[in-house]
């Protein structure tokens, strides 16, 4: 009898979740500063820096704390930074006057995806030192230089809001901001001191419950009065709160979005009207969003005989519904039954339909640990739908820790053709996993086409 593993793969959805409490996002300031302190977590080798009036970075010691001393008075970006990972908030706005600004805090998780940077200027009476606050995929806040010129860095590809307060001063509309496979830049505002006629407006406290990957959508305006003309809203400046992760106000006053982490959240909701009347105060609000509840996965029903395998082959996939389908790729989704195009062995090969440019099919071993000793090989098949279809593969071992070599697919078999099936087989010593404990692997697209779809089946390791 030849030998073979059955490797189950898990469904599970990637994403890069923010590891801070909801209840943290107020950064605690005393009157003055001449430091900036603080603490980053999950995150090991991180620097810290603070840029405004002056530039200076340290390093995060090994407890995780940092600080930076001898600061001069001004408005300044906090920023941590560190290879292969994402942190939250990304960045932080902090007045620096006298004493100690403490507590500018910061999260990360470990990421293999590529990171993005937004960026633009303000303009006018508001140009230097306003605070330029994001919210949405991520969350954080920036000081504008003396120039005007904002940046956040370091975002996951996903919608964010960008926005602009300065006390005494009004600012242009809410900037809504879709972030893809480049950095984007150009996101402006015109600002001016605020007119005389300021703007009333009353908040609903508290909003209707959210739910974690959930849908939601409500208005956030209660009532709203003085000035002229159509008017317009925003969150407050990033120290009086945030939405939840996920979710943004839109320019016609509605939360929207589906939160991605569970807790209770207060921000302050700010309008203007068409002539920039802006009100003279911001309410506060505030929402719970429930974590999900799940059921445990109907127990799967025995999987059909397989073909004869190569010998020694351990398959993870050779039809699309053996063991556990399900959608786990982090821009994908995958049919598991699908049919079509004549797949090489059994009833049915996966199709993988991106939800976004370089999506991505990225199974899980049974218990996050596949022990690849006795095998040399990855094999897969591919079937492209479009000419020039190009992949790369890569692994990640057990810890989620990228190996780091993303190879070129063709390299290992014959060029991608349009409609026709093709094997690869890559050597694992080629991945940097050869006699290692896999985690999860990725077969992910380089074609960069949002709307795309293609085609793999007969997955497996070869000894």
């Amino acid at each position: 009898m030849p030998r073979r593993t059955n490797l189950y793969l898990l469904i599970a959805v990637s994403t890069t979740a923010a590891a801070f409490s909801a209840t943290t996002y107020s950064q605690s300031l005393s009157s003055g500063a001449s430091a900036v302190k603080g603490a980053v977590s999950g995150a090991s080798g991180a620097t810290v820096t603070v840029a405004g009036e002056s530039e200076k970075t340290t390093a995060v010691d090994s407890s995780g704390n940092y600080a930076i001393s001898g600061v001069s008075s001004g408005t300044y970006t906090v920023t941590p930074s560190a290879n292969g990972q994402v942190f939250t908030p990304a960045s932080v706005a902090t007045e620096v006057s006298g004493s100690t600004a403490s507590n500018v805090n910061f999260s990360s998780t470990a990421t293999t995806s590529p990171t993005y940077k937004i960026s633009g200027t303000v303009n006018g009476a508001a140009a230097n030192g306003a605070t330029v606050t994001l919210t949405g995929a991520n969350v954080g806040s920036a000081a504008s230089d003396r120039s005007g010129n904002y940046s956040f860095s370091g975002l996951h590809a996903g919608t964010y809001n960008v926005s602009v307060t300065k006390p005494g001063h009004w600012a242009s509309n809410t900037v809504t901001v879709t972030v893809g496979s480049v950095d984007t830049a150009g996101h402006n505002f015109s600002s001016g001191d605020v007119p005389s006629t300021a703007v009333a407006v009353t908040a609903v406290n508290p909003l209707p419950k959210a739910t974690v990957g959930h849908s939601y959508s409500t208005s956030v305006l209660k009532s709203i009065s003085g000035g002229h003309g159509t008017y317009h809203y925003q969150v407050g400046a990033y120290h009086t709160g945030t939405p939840p992760l996920g979710m943004i106000v839109n320019n016609n006053g509605t939360l929207s979005g589906t939160p991605t982490k569970a807790g209770t959240y207060t921000f302050h909701l700010c309008a203007t009207d068409q002539y920039g009347n802006m009100t003279g105060a911001c309410p506060a609000t505030s929402i719970t969003v429930a974590a999900t509840t799940t059921t445990p996965p109907p127990t799967p029903t025995p999987p059909p005989t397989p073909p004869p395998p190569t010998s020694g082959t351990s398959w993870v996939y050779y039809n699309g519904v053996f063991d556990w389908p399900g959608d786990y790729s982090f821009v994908a989704s995958a049919n598991y039954s699908d049919t079509s195009g004549g797949p090489l062995s059994g009833p049915h090969d996966i199709k993988v339909n991106l939800q976004g440019a370089y999506g991505g099919w990225l199974p899980y071993a049974q218990n996050w640990n596949f022990n690849s000793n006795g095998y040399t090989k990855l094999t897969f098949a591919l079937k492209p739908t479009v000419s020039g279809q190009r992949w790369s593969v890569f692994f990640v071992k057990v810890g989620d820790v990228p190996v780091g070599i993303y190879l070129d697919v063709s390299k290992y078999g014959p060029a991608p053709v349009a409609g026709q099936w093709a094997t690869y087989t890559v050597p694992l010593s080629d991945l940097g996993v050869l006699g290692t404990s896999i985690y999860k692997f990725c077969i992910q697209d380089q074609t960069g086409l949002g709307s795309n779809s293609w085609y793999v089946d007969n997955v497996g390791f070869e000894p």
